[in-house]
């Protein structure tokens, strides 16, 4: 099944924060971008030089902006430029932006000024960072995953010195078998490969005017999808939602909160260097509910409600691009050969797969994991 969204549950701390300052793969590769969302060892603080691989798309002007009803909150504006202190200080640790630079300065300066190393400094930074949250401290589910992940390499007889392949993949089992804590939703949009390719064709064409338009539609469809999302799925879920004992209602409850707080981030090419033009909607699992009092406070999302928008999410933006690109170009859609998405008519299947070896290569290396895991006796 070919999909233009996809919705990938980010976590916190040092694992997701190298993803986005080491730039290690991509929102719509699947297998990188899972091992970036786990939460496999306690959080660790590195320099704020911000998420590199979202922010790569300025090297073509293409900048980070934010979006969503919650900026308010944060002292940011809709369209403001993303920086590099800000989207570590919302996207990596779910904290207020100003708060955390200011922490994060004095927290610099008492490590230099005291000599701290290792665990010492690292409780400066720790402290810095729980001043500046934005609600309460994530769950750190580190201990479970190492006494699992002991136990899986025990019972197999695996060890990173024997079998260091079959030792990633065991690491990989037991973290997806591990409850993770979410810091953001990466709400991938990717264009049609066409579309991506009739882009791509117009700016070889030294069309950069047409070009720029066709990024700009993808950009009010992107925005349309986030909208719908923000409706839909911007709640909270608090008090207990079981069954109650007896008549007695349940308390659980959903709560609307004041709207999202997201980075949007548009890139032009695949890893690969192929036409692929596509954007990632990082919603930061934090949002602020008004309280009857007047006052605020931070929770996170209801993660089932923004799990089960996709399908809606999918449809607005699917629809909207397709609207827009024929009410501006003389182009033409209809449903691809195998009944999965709508490609652009003209574009035949040979030129889609001229451009799609990062899909071939993901195709060859999932058989030849599947051929190791089955040899090995492994369930898959």
């Amino acid at each position: 099944m070919i999909v233009t969204v996809n919705i990938t549950p980010m976590g916190v701390g040092k694992a997701v924060a190298s993803y986005y300052s080491k730039g290690k793969g991509c929102g719509h590769a699947k297998e990188s971008i899972a091992d970036a969302g786990k939460q496999a060892e306690a959080p660790v603080v590195e320099t704020p030089a911000g998420p590199d691989y979202y922010l790569k798309g300025a090297e073509r002007g293409n900048v980070g902006r934010w979006w969503g009803a919650g900026l308010d909150a944060v002292g940011l504006q809709a369209g403001q430029e993303v920086t590099d202190g800000d989207a570590l200080a919302l996207i990596g640790f779910q904290a207020d932006p100003q708060v955390f630079a200011r922490v994060w300065a004095d927290a610099q300066e008492q490590i230099r000024e005291q000599g701290l190393r290792g665990d010492d400094a690292q409780t400066v930074l720790d402290s810095a960072i729980d001043a500046a949250r934005l609600g309460n401290k994530p769950y750190d589910y580190s201990k479970a995953f190492e006494q699992k992940l002991d136990a899986a390499m025990a019972k197999r007889g695996i060890s990173p010195e024997s079998d260091p392949e079959g030792y990633q993949e065991l690491r990989r089992e037991v973290a997806a078998s591990i409850p993770q804590a979410r810091g953001s939703f990466d709400v991938t949009f990717s264009m049609s490969k066409s579309t991506s390719e009739y882009y791509a064709s117009l700016l070889a064409q030294d069309r950069g005017a047409e070009a720029a338009r066709v990024v700009e539609l993808h950009g009010e469809s992107v925005r349309e999808a986030l909208e719908f999302a923000q409706e839909e799925a911007g709640y909270t879920r608090s008090g207990h939602h079981g069954r109650a004992k007896g008549d007695r209602p349940s308390v659980g409850r959903w709560d609307k909160s004041e709207g999202f707080i997201a980075g949007i981030f548009d890139h032009e090419t695949s890893r690969d260097g192929e036409p692929h033009l596509h954007s990632h909607g990082v919603i930061v699992n934090r949002v602020a509910c008004r309280n009857a009092d007047g006052t605020t406070t931070w929770r996170t999302l209801d993660s089932r409600g923004v799990s089960r928008s996709k399908g809606g999410i999918e449809a607005v933006y699917e629809r909207g691009m397709e609207t827009r690109m024929m009410a501006e170009f003389p182009v033409a859609y209809a449903t691809r050969e195998d009944g999965t998405c709508r490609e652009l008519l003209g574009i035949t299947p040979e030129d889609r797969a001229a451009v799609s070896s990062r899909r071939a290569a993901v195709l060859r290396e999932t058989d030849r994991k599947s051929t190791r895991l089955n040899s090995s006796h492994i369930t898959i």
